[in-house]
């Protein structure tokens, strides 16, 4: 119950979208980190591609949808059918960089990153760009762990720890756009 009235409580993102809830109806043992099945679908104006979130931050994206349910990959998908857009706040400056794998070990996201960065702020937050229009500008995803530089000295990783609990997924919000059918 405390976890519907928190997924309930979230109304507004810092973006002009709008949330519907859902409750999880769906999750194979074996398929565990990668999807569920929500009761909302084509009827309540889902469809694919539409960021799914918690009560704490994103945790996938649609990727097929019924009339009354929609299947939502996870971001902590064993083989993610593509990388995602992110930035991240540090400080002062914002660091661009692409999500492109969740590591079951570290229980991180690997973020490999477009700049150069010297050091990154204790808990320095990362969200969705919303460059590439694969999902909408500030949706919060977690904070940077560590990085990581390449041997060759290229390219820059960083690891991410989710905001999302992934392994108590019952309610969850589909991200609409303001503009949308409600």
């Amino acid at each position: 119950i405390d976890d519907l009235k928190k997924a309930l409580d979230l109304k507004e993102l810092t973006t002009d979208y709008n949330v519907k809830t859902a409750t999880v109806i769906s999750r194979d043992a074996s398929n565990w980190t990668n999807e569920i099945t929500i009761d909302l679908g084509s009827l309540a104006g889902v469809s694919k591609d539409m960021v799914v979130i918690s009560s704490k931050g994103m945790i996938g994206k649609v990727t097929s949808v019924t009339e009354v349910t929609a299947r939502v990959q996870l971001l902590t998908a064993e083989n993610p059918t593509s990388a995602l857009p992110i930035q991240v706040i540090n400080g002062d400056q914002n660091v661009y960089g692409l999500l492109n794998r969740y590591d079951i070990e570290s229980k991180c996201f690997e973020i490999t990153l477009f700049s150069d960065v010297e050091k990154f702020e204790d808990n320095a937050k990362v969200i969705t760009s919303g460059l590439g229009g694969k999902a909408p500008k500030g949706i919060y995803i977690g904070t940077v762990e560590s990085s990581i530089v390449s041997e060759d000295g290229t390219s820059k990783t960083i690891r991410v720890k989710p905001a999302a609990d992934f392994n108590d997924l019952s309610y969850v919000a589909v991200v609409f756009r303001s503009d949308s059918n409600e």
